[in-house]
């Protein structure tokens, strides 16, 4: 906006006509900044008052979550600076420093904080476009309670954009959120490879899983088994097998099976080794085609031990076709 001023110069006689002029372009001035300044500029345009109620709303709000934030110790309530938004004045309202305001001597009561037209905190009996309640019972503070609602400053937009879980800094509020969610996605996936339930592990302050947060897996199966055709002869070594990995055998080999086509005469026993020592038994009771099994205790074989099944010494005449699985997990 350019504005035109009459100029005086010694001599002139028309003072009347310039100072009107001059009145004339101040008052068109005024009247124009008005215009803007107004709710309505137009269909579709915005005034600095209907922007300021865009963005933080119809009631009143302190910009950024410390402005005007209230603490009582003693007798004086500290008030901090910031902005603040009161729709009536059609304002935006700044006080650059804190304000301590004494409640010394005042009656219990609720009070309020209010920001006058000059940014300033006041204390007052009436809650009208109040940004803080004071409970004061006489003597000492109660609860102070934040009424006015929170419109985001540049503190909170820069302190949203940043992560410390993550250990990043993100251009945008979309950005944060985006990786946020890409983390929750691979955690997520991550449980359920490893048969986690819902909840079970929890992200460490780097966003890693912790060895105390991660809960034990529950065992997975692992079975051993063998056949042979016939009648197996003296000593016969029925399975050898090394192990890839580390697996656990109950005692007692529970869930372990034994199975034969035709069912031993006498008592049959066959022995259970690990890398050469007796461990357990299969035993097929005499006139039986299903095998119990004995296992003092829990047996493990790691990585590179050898199992092996033996038959009787002295083999029964008619226990044949035999079949096994022994039940362990890993």
């Amino acid at each position: 906006m350019t504005i035109s001023l009459q100029r005086f110069a010694i001599g002139d006689t028309n003072y009347i006509g310039k100072h009107n002029s001059n009145a004339d372009a101040i008052e068109a001035a005024i009247a124009s900044i008005d215009t803007m300044l107004s709710s309505s500029t137009g269909v579709g345009a915005l005034s600095i008052t209907t922007a300021y109620e865009a963005l933080f709303g119809p009631t009143v709000a302190v910009i950024g979550a410390n402005s005007y934030a209230c603490s009582g110790s003693g007798t004086t309530l500290t008030v901090q600076a910031g902005y603040c938004w009161r729709p009536t004045l059609l304002q935006v309202l700044r006080k650059a420093a804190s304000t301590s305001l004494s409640f010394a001597g005042l009656a219990a009561a609720t009070y309020y904080v209010v920001i006058d037209s000059s940014g300033a905190p006041v204390r007052t009996a009436d809650s009208t476009e109040a940004v803080y309640s004071v409970v004061w019972t006489g003597s000492a503070f109660g609860a102070i309670t934040r009424l006015a609602n929170i419109a985001w400053g540049e503190a909170e937009w820069l302190g949203a954009q940043a992560s410390a879980v993550l250990g990043a800094n993100y251009a945008t509020l979309d950005a944060r959120l985006e990786a946020g969610e890409a983390a929750a996605i691979q955690g997520a996936a991550f449980a359920a490879s490893a048969g986690l339930a819902n909840g079970a592990a929890t992200l460490d302050a780097s966003g890693k899983l912790t060895a105390s947060q991660v809960p034990t897996l529950s065992a997975q199966p692992y079975d051993v088994g063998g056949s042979y055709s016939g009648v197996p002869t003296a000593s016969f070594v029925l399975i050898r097998y090394p192990f890839p990995r580390s697996v656990i055998f109950p005692s007692g080999l529970t869930n372990s099976r034994g199975v034969a086509g035709i069912a031993a005469t006498s008592q049959s026993d066959f022995d259970l080794r690990k890398n050469g020592a007796s461990v357990g038994t299969m035993r097929f009771a005499a006139g039986a085609t299903t095998a119990t099994f004995i296992m003092a205790s829990q047996t493990t074989f790691a990585a590179g031990d050898v199992l092996t099944v033996i038959a009787p010494g002295t083999p029964d005449a008619t226990l044949a076709n035999i079949g096994f699985s022994l039940a362990g997990t890993r």
